[in-house]
């Protein structure tokens, strides 16, 4: 081959490299913006997802304080509601605390994570609505909120544990 042409065959490799370069370029780019994209989706279902959970949160409270039957006298019934909001409270402070714990960059697993810690609130809520409406006394039914609530951090603590 001649100097010309090899040196016209470098030109034209040269120029299909930088158009070829150009191409990645502005594909990265558009990746980078639909990860981007996708990442804002993300915190957008999580955010409707805390404030659905903050809902049915208040709906339940709303619910625990109409309740006029569940114990025999009136003071042990008002004592064993508030009691029963203070364990929720408490147990809806500390999922929101465990998950602001979560450290991964994998989003999915974050969210996966985080679903099961308000999953696993969502069930001490449940439980805690059974316990009041038992017929067990009032000291047990206390005991049996707190060991619910024990139950749920350590079920948060394995949660993050996993991660």
């Amino acid at each position: 081959m001649k100097k010309s042409e090899l040196f016209s065959e470098y030109k034209d490799l040269l120029s299909d490299f930088r158009e070829e370069f150009e191409e990645n370029k502005a594909l990265k780019k558009s990746l980078e913006e639909h990860k981007n994209e996708i990442e804002l989706l993300n915190n957008e279902i999580s955010e409707l997802n805390k404030k659905e959970k903050a809902e049915e949160t208040s709906k339940f409270l709303e619910a625990v304080e109409q309740m006029d039957n569940i114990t025999e006298e009136k003071l042990e019934e008002r004592e064993l509601k508030d009691y029963g909001a203070i364990i929720i409270g408490k147990t809806v402070i500390s999922s929101a605390e465990y998950s602001a714990r979560i450290d991964t960059e994998d989003i999915e697993i974050a969210n996966a994570a985080k679903s099961e810690i308000f999953d696993r609130t969502e069930l001490l809520k449940a439980e805690i609505f059974d316990i009041i409406c038992s017929d067990y006394s009032l000291a047990s039914k206390k005991q049996q909120m707190e060991r619910e609530y024990r139950s749920a951090i350590n079920d948060f603590d394995r949660i993050l544990r996993r991660i």
